[in-house]
């Protein structure tokens, strides 16, 4: 989900309004990707993008336009699957990258395998700012 706004709904502002539907252990929606002060990514159930689509507009939002994505990824909501993920790369082998790689977080260039693997899963259940 991703929603197009105007001053009036600023990230800020939509991390406000969904606030008592983010909490980190119960919570079924969370701004997600706070991609510009004009545009923030939204994540969730299904059924909380009806309830999320409806405060971001009486909030302000212009629009709220639902992606087609296979899971609520950078949200609480994707954490069991980020610890499976972090399990199964146990057995998967590294090598030391020959070109810097870069990833959203932590904004640095992996530089070694050891320390690597212990850094990709947790991607898929925060928010990226």
């Amino acid at each position: 989900m991703r929603y197009g706004g105007g001053t009036e709904t600023r990230p800020e502002r939509i991390v406000e309004v969904l606030k008592p539907y983010a909490d980190p252990v119960t919570g079924i929606v969370f701004a997600a990707n706070l991609n510009s002060p004009m545009q923030t990514v939204v994540s969730g159930t299904a059924e909380a993008a009806d309830a999320a689509e409806k405060l971001c507009k009486e909030a302000g939002a212009k629009r709220f336009v639902r992606l087609a994505v296979a899971g609520p990824f950078h949200s609480p909501l994707m954490r069991g699957a980020a610890e499976e993920f972090s399990a199964a790369l146990q057995d998967v082998p590294f090598s030391d990258p020959v070109i810097p790689i870069f990833q959203m977080l932590p904004k640095a260039a992996f530089n070694r395998r050891r320390s690597e693997k212990r850094r990709i899963a947790p991607n898929a259940s925060c928010a990226l700012a």
